[in-house]
C-alpha cells in the first residue's frame, strides 16, 4: 500500500510569504470609505513559514491539496490605525504540474479560501462602546510556481498566487448597528516554501 500508494505521490510543506493588497483605498472620511473614517488598508505582513500545505498526486500530472493561510489588513485613517482585519483558514485546491527531465517543476493551482474573519482592535484606541463585526468569507484564487529537487525527497519552490476576495460586516456603536463594513481584500502573495517528498 505504502508504496503503490504514497511514495511520490504524497507531499507536506510549509511557505513563507508576502502580501500585497490590490484596492488599498476607498472614498473620503465618512463618504464611500470602507467605514467610517477609515479610508485605508495596509499590508499586515506575516513572515513566518506558518503556510503549512498538504497535497496528493492522483496522477503524475494532476492532485489536490489542503493548504493554512492566513492575511491581515490595518484599517487606518488619517489619525492612525483601528486595527487590523484578519481572515485565516484552509484553502482547498486542485493542482497541476509539467514533469520534465531537469530538476525544476513547473505548477499551477486552481483553488477556494473558507476565511473565518475577525477584526482585532488596536491596544487603547477604541473604548467599550465601538465594535465591528465581521462575516466569514470565501475567496478564489489562481497560483503558479515552480518546484527545485534539491535531494530525492526534498524540493524548495517559488509561488506566486492572485486572490479576489471581500470581506463584509456592520460597525456596531453601544450594541446598535451605525453603519454597513466592506473591507477589499484582494491581493497578490508571494512566497517561498520547502517540502517533503514521501
Amino acid at each position: 500500500f505504502y508504496s503503490r500508494h504514497i511514495v511520490e505521490r504524497l507531499e507536506i510543506g510549509t511557505r513563507m510569504t508576502y502580501l500585497f493588497l490590490l484596492d488599498d483605498t476607498r472614498g473620503e472620511p465618512n463618504n464611500g470609505s470602507f467605514v467610517g473614517t477609515i479610508t485605508m488598508l495596509k499590508e499586515d505582513q506575516d513572515y513566518l513559514p506558518t503556510r503549512l500545505y498538504v497535497q496528493y498526486w492522483i496522477s503524475p500530472r494532476f492532485g489536490a491539496g489542503l493548504s493554512y493561510d492566513r492575511i491581515g489588513a490595518e484599517a487606518w485613517d488619517y489619525g492612525g490605525s483601528d486595527g487590523t482585519t484578519v481572515l485565516s483558514g484552509p484553502l482547498l485546491y486542485a493542482v497541476g504540474r509539467y514533469p520534465n527531465a531537469t530538476k525544476f517543476t513547473p505548477f499551477c493551482e486552481l483553488g477556494a479560501a473558507l476565511y473565518s474573519a475577525k477584526f482585532e482592535e488596536k491596544a487603547g484606541a477604541w473604548g467599550t462602546e465601538k465594535e465591528f463585526v465581521l462575516d466569514n468569507t470565501q475567496g478564489f484564487y489562481l497560483a503558479l510556481g515552480c518546484d527545485w529537487l534539491l535531494q530525492e525527497q526534498f524540493s524548495v519552490n517559488l509561488y506566486g498566487r492572485y486572490m479576489n476576495v471581500d470581506v463584509d460586516g456592520v460597525y456596531n456603536y453601544q450594541g446598535r448597528k451605525r453603519e454597513d463594513i466592506i473591507f477589499t481584500m484582494s491581493n497578490l502573495t508571494f512566497g517561498l516554501g520547502a517540502k517533503f517528498i514521501f
